[in-house]
């Protein structure tokens, strides 16, 4: 059985980034079948969507112009949609996904995606957006400071719990080392909420929005910190590490991680042994997946390996796992459309793109070190329901 899932289209990845962003729009030049793309996340995956509307005044949009020779020429519709979204009511940037040149544009305010390569992936269609957020939203008359930090590169598939506190637990790390977080790119907000980077003198990049990042940094001439992700205990231990080294913050950066272990390793030491031996199986995508094994091994579970979910090789290399010596695992964690195959897993946690039937109302980080407790307690939750009932039969005989 192989270890790849059909490829994620670059267009999902482009979609879920324009979703993260309360006011911007995207301009398709296709017809408007495609209007099912925006349905895949809007509702079915992201109760906290806005990419439609009732109104009619929808963030996704259509040119009506089908694809191929027989399209050529015909840009009337599509200038006459982008001319339609510009002067809707509080639209912020406007995202174009096709073929229109400068000429054609007449001087719209628009943001050419242009037309990737046919490997692209779901990723690269999340990072395109927040390079090309980058390179054209307007920065000026901001007073840089280097304790502002903006982060780029928050990978927010959804505007829910997850994520929230994904960008709670940031700021509350940062603000642990004296630094003050001014922004996420990208966190719910507006396009008004990333601008304030302006203020930025240190732009601390993950690794879904690296060329947003140093485009960032070098519009501003701020200081670039390159990380991975502060997943698990010892990944967000080296995370912040790393950036308290780079900015002269070992001090409070070694006294947080002290004082944060402490407190984990309390919450977390009737849990360990339910999870010790206990093999997990990850179908997501290989930035996360590469941080998997470092996270089982701290917390006593054994990593089968990962399905990869719809991403080009060459994005972050990794080990899939092998072809045909698969084992069943306790835990299979994954998207709903990532198949483990028959058989192959006793129990199974949604996390990641899609998850239609989990949905977090309350925040419920992944990432810091508040999301390692909230991860493992999902782990928890998830394997014990799939344990045989201990509860004693019910007598049918009344008392």
């Amino acid at each position: 059985m192989s270890g790849v899932e059909p490829p994620r289209s670059f267009d999902l990845g482009v979609l879920l980034a324009v979703n993260a962003v309360a006011d911007a729009y995207l301009v398709y030049d296709g017809p408007g079948c495609n209007f099912s793309r925006g349905l895949a996340v809007h509702g079915r995956h992201d109760w906290g969507s806005t990419l439609l509307s009732c109104s009619g005044r929808h963030r996704v949009q259509y040119g009506g112009i089908g694809q191929g020779p027989s399209a050529r020429g015909r840009t009337t519709g599509l200038q006459e949609v982008l001319q339609e979204v510009v002067k809707f009511p509080g639209a912020g940037p406007v995202l174009l996904r096709g073929r229109l040149s400068l000429r054609e544009r007449k001087g719209l305010p628009v943001m050419p995606l242009g037309v990737p390569s046919g490997r692209a992936c779901w990723l690269e269609g999340y990072a395109a957006v927040l390079e090309r957020l980058a390179q054209g939203l307007r920065l000026c008359g901001g007073a840089a400071r280097r304790e502002n930090v903006a982060l780029v590169g928050h990978f927010m598939d959804r505007n829910e719990g997850e994520h929230r506190g994904n960008v709670a637990e940031f700021s509350r790390i940062f603000r642990a080392l004296g630094l003050r977080l001014i922004c996420v790119w990208p966190s719910g907000g507006t396009s008004g909420d990333l601008a304030e980077v302006r203020g930025a003198g240190t732009v601390v990049s993950l690794p879904y929005g690296r060329r947003a990042a140093r485009t960032l940094a070098r519009r501003l001439g701020a200081e670039l910190i390159e990380t991975g992700l502060p997943f698990g205990i010892a990944g967000t231990r080296r995370w912040i590490e790393g950036i308290a080294a780079a900015v002269g913050k070992r001090r409070q950066g070694e006294a947080f991680i002290r004082g944060e272990q402490a407190r984990l390793a309390a919450l977390l030491e009737k849990a360990i042994p339910s999870l010790t031996g206990k093999m997990i199986r990850f179908g997501g995508d290989p930035v996360l997946a590469a941080a998997f094994p470092a996270f089982c091994s701290e917390t006593g579970l054994s990593f089968g390996g990962y399905r990869r979910a719809g991403c080009s090789r060459h994005l972050v290399p990794h080990r899939e796992s092998p072809r045909g010596i698969e084992t069943e695992a306790d835990l299979f964690i994954a998207g709903a459309d990532v198949s483990a195959g028959p058989g192959l897993w006793r129990a199974r946690m949604e996390f990641g793109y899609p998850s239609p039937s989990f949905h977090a109302l309350r925040d419920e980080p992944h990432l810091g070190f508040e999301g390692a407790v909230s991860f493992l307690q999902r782990c928890l939750h998830a394997l014990a329901r799939a344990q045989p009932s201990t509860m004693p039969a019910r007598s049918s005989s009344s008392s």
